[in-house]
C-alpha cells in the first residue's frame, strides 16, 4: 500500500479565524456554531479554499497554539471524502483556558477518518476537551489523543461515543508535577458495532491526581473492549489515581471485554481501580411498569440513570444538548 503524502500545512493565527455562525438548527449537525473558532477553517485557508487537495486520502498536520477560547474541529462529509489521515499538533498556552470540541459527524461507508492529536498543556493552563462520535452511517473512526499535561495545569477530557459501527478512541495523559486530569467516557453500542477505548494515564511527577470513568452500555451480538491504565513512575511520589469501569449488558449477546490495569513502580501513592458487570433491575422495570410506564420508558429512565454520572461531566459550553442526542440515540439502540 502506498503511503500518502504529507502535507504540511500553513500557519494560520487563530485571530484571523472569523467567529462561526450557525449553519443548522440541529446541534449535532454541521461544522460551525455561534461562539467557537472553527480549526477546520485552518485547513480550508491552507487548501485555498479546495477541500478537494484534503479529501483525497492524503495525510496532512494541523499546527496551532491556543489562546483561552473556545474551539472546533469537525470531520463531516464536506472534509472527508475517502480516507483521510489528520494530524493535530496543539499547543495550550501558559496560564489559558481552552475549550476544544472534536466532532465527528454523519460520516458514510465509503469514508474513513483517522485523526491523531498531539496536545501540550503548559504550565497553570487548563484544557477541557470533548469528543463526539456520531455517525449514522457505518464509517470507520479511529482517534488516538497524546495529551502532554506539564506542571500545575490541569486536563479534563469527556468522550461520548453514541452511534456507529466502529469506532476506536485511545486516549494517553502524561502527568508532570502537580498536574491534574479527570477523564470520563459513555459508549453505546448496538447490532453488530464495535467499539475499543483505550484510556492511559501516566504519573511522571509527584503530587499528581487523575480519575478516570467510563460507563458503557451494549446491547445485540455487539462487542466492546475497554482497556484503562494506570502508570506511576519512580520517584512521583503521593499520587492519587483512580479507574473506575460499570458495564451494563442489555443483551446475552453482547460482548464487553474490560481490561483494568495499574503498573506502579513507586509505593508512595493512593490508586484503586474496579470493574462492573451487570444488567437492568426486573424489580425496578415491573416497579416502573406497574406505575403505568411502558417498557421501552422505563428502560430508558433507568438506563440515563446508569449514565448520569458521566453526562453531567460535559462541558456546559458544547454547543449541543448532550441529552437529548443520548436519549435519541437510546431510543435507536432499544428499538
Amino acid at each position: 500500500m502506498n503511503t500518502p503524502p504529507q502535507v504540511s500545512l500553513k500557519y494560520i493565527p487563530i485571530d484571523k479565524l472569523p467567529v462561526n455562525e450557525p449553519l443548522s438548527n440541529e446541534p449535532w449537525v454541521g461544522t460551525e456554531v455561534p461562539g467557537w473558532i472553527n480549526l477546520n477553517k485552518c485547513i480550508q485557508a491552507s487548501c485555498n479554499n479546495q477541500w478537494g487537495d484534503f479529501a483525497k486520502g492524503q495525510s496532512h498536520e494541523l499546527k496551532q497554539r491556543l489562546s483561552s477560547g473556545c474551539y472546533s474541529l469537525t470531520l463531516s462529509p464536506d472534509l472527508v471524502s475517502g480516507r483521510v489521515h489528520l494530524s493535530v499538533n496543539l499547543t495550550i498556552t501558559e496560564g489559558e483556558t481552552v475549550e476544544l470540541m472534536l466532532h465527528v459527524s454523519e460520516l458514510s461507508g465509503n469514508q474513513w477518518a483517522d485523526l491523531k492529536s498531539k496536545i501540550t498543556v503548559e504550565k497553570h493552563a487548563h484544557l477541557k476537551l470533548t469528543v463526539l462520535s456520531y455517525t449514522l452511517q457505518s464509517a470507520p473512526i479511529t482517534s488516538i489523543v497524546e495529551c502532554e499535561v506539564l506542571e500545575y495545569a490541569q486536563f479534563d477530557a469527556f468522550y461520548a461515543v453514541l452511534k456507529g459501527s466502529f469506532h476506536y478512541q485511545s486516549l494517553a495523559v502524561q502527568l508532570h508535577h502537580h498536574a491534574r486530569s479527570d477523564v470520563h467516557g459513555l459508549i453505546l453500542t448496538n447490532k453488530q458495532d464495535y467499539r475499543g477505548f483505550e484510556p492511559c494515564v501516566e504519573h511522571r511527577g509527584a503530587h499528581t491526581a487523575s480519575k478516570m470513568v467510563v460507563r458503557t452500555i451494549a446491547q445485540g451480538p455487539s462487542k466492546t473492549f475497554v482497556h484503562g491504565l494506570i502508570t506511576v513512575h519512580p520517584g512521583a511520589k503521593e499520587v492519587q489515581a483512580d479507574y473506575l469501569n460499570h458495564n451494563l449488558m442489555l443483551s446475552d449477546k453482547a460482548s464487553v471485554i474490560a481490561q483494568p490495569e495499574l503498573d506502579i513502580e513507586f509505593d508512595d501513592l493512593a490508586c484503586s481501580h474496579g470493574v462492573t458487570l451487570g444488567s437492568l433491575d426486573d424489580q425496578a422495570l415491573f416497579y416502573l411498569q406497574s406505575r403505568g410506564i411502558p417498557l421501552i420508558e422505563a428502560k430508558v429512565m433507568l438506563i440515563e440513570s446508569f449514565a448520569q454520572e458521566i453526562l453531567g461531566h460535559c462541558s456546559k459550553k458544547v454547543p449541543f444538548n448532550l441529552r437529548e442526542l443520548f436519549i435519541h440515540s437510546l431510543q435507536l439502540l432499544l428499538d
